[in-house]
């Protein structure tokens, strides 16, 4: 038990005791009358009483100047900034850390302003800060730019309290300089790694592009054609669905290189293409075959529904005309049409190759009967 948990009575029963040793030492008193002994025994007991008391409270001082000493301590040499901010912001008290981190003197701060060492872009938020401080709606948090001695800028993280009905906030300052940087540089090779992964998934794209066109014409090249005329045949095979092929050939491509240039010959292939792209719907399949032979699958389409739009392709290639240094070229097309058959008779078509093999021969037909002209195969 602490000596300034004693009770009245527990003091006075040590003060009893006391004076029963000092008796023994200094002997008994001469004999007097009673009450003059009683008298003098209570003052005897009341001094030690007050010397008693007086030993508690330099020991209970002693310990008030130690937690004073250590709590100063504590205060001062914290590694976060303590500041007791008055209402409107002046700083009433601060420690010696966040002296520091403000790089002033810390008694030159006392009196000032904390938002003088707010930066201009971060002021409004400081402002919104201390106002919602005031409020007395318990801690707050903002993260503000402040200016080391007024000049040196770093980021830092204010969390205060003002208790409502309080003339005071009690905030505590974090440098985060070290923590914003590493956001920003993280930030920076974030969008760096997206933009290289953009450009990564457009080169990919651009690659699987690249695999399933033709480099001349733009259109699906041979092998990326079968594959599609394959689904498209497995579509109609299963639901028993119309299907067309037509395949057509531009009618004496070899006389227009020699007698124009290959430059003249690429350019009529490219115009040609164009030419039949554009009568073809989103869900059509066109694709180069090879050299000027040209290949187009026709969902949902019979073969007399296919003829007006093989008419279509011929005609508008026939008007075609590029200007070289020798005269204008020109061609025409041959073309076939056959239709997938379902039932017995299919048993010549058993996949996309067997219905375009088909297409081939009745475009050679074309071809046999004087080119220039359209023919539906069997």
């Amino acid at each position: 038990m602490k000596k300034s948990d004693l009770s009245k009575a527990e003091l006075h029963q040590q003060a009893e005791a006391k004076l029963i040793e000092r008796k023994k030492k200094t002997g008994p008193l001469p004999e007097t009358e009673k009450d003059t002994r009683r008298l003098v025994h209570e003052l005897q007991v009341n001094q030690i009483e007050l010397e008693i008391q007086n030993e508690e409270l330099v020991q209970a001082r002693a310990e008030a100047e130690e937690s004073y000493r250590q709590y100063t301590d504590l205060y001062d040499f914290a590694p976060v900034g303590y500041f007791t901010l008055a209402q409107d912001g002046t700083i009433s008290r601060v420690n010696l850390a966040g002296a520091t981190l403000l790089g002033v003197e810390h008694g030159k701060l006392v009196k000032r302003r904390l938002g003088l060492f707010v930066s201009c872009e971060s002021r409004p938020a400081f402002s919104d800060f201390l106002e919602s401080l005031l409020s007395g709606e318990g801690k707050k948090i903002c993260e503000v730019t402040l200016l080391k001695n007024r000049d040196e800028p770093f980021w830092a993280r204010l969390e205060a309290t003002c208790f409502e009905g309080g003339d005071e906030c009690h905030a505590v300052m974090v440098d985060i300089t070290e923590r914003v940087q590493a956001e920003e540089e993280l930030l920076v090779t974030q969008e760096a790694l997206e933009a290289a992964n953009l450009k990564l998934q457009i080169a990919l794209t651009r690659e699987k592009q690249l695999a399933h066109t033709d480099v001349l014409t733009g259109i699906h090249n041979r092998r990326y054609l079968f594959e599609l005329a394959g689904h498209e045949f497995e579509i109609a095979t299963r639901y028993q669905q119309p299907l067309s092929v037509i395949m057509f050939d531009l009618d004496h491509f070899k006389e227009v290189n020699d007698s124009f240039g290959h430059a003249a010959g690429d350019q009529i292939l490219q115009l040609v293409t164009q030419a039949a792209s554009k009568e073809l719907r989103s869900a059509d399949v066109i694709g180069r075959y090879g050299g000027e032979e040209f290949v187009i699958v026709l969902p949902m389409t019979n073969a007399q529904q296919a003829l007006p739009l093989a008419e279509r392709i011929r005609l508008g290639v026939a008007a075609i005309r590029v200007p070289t240094e020798k005269g204008d070229a020109s061609v025409t097309l041959s073309l076939g049409i056959v239709e997938l058959i379902h039932g017995a008779q299919s048993a010549q078509t058993r996949s996309a190759e067997d219905l375009i093999r088909r297409a081939d021969e009745a475009m050679y037909a074309a071809k046999q009967a004087g080119r220039n002209r359209t023919e539906i195969g069997e």
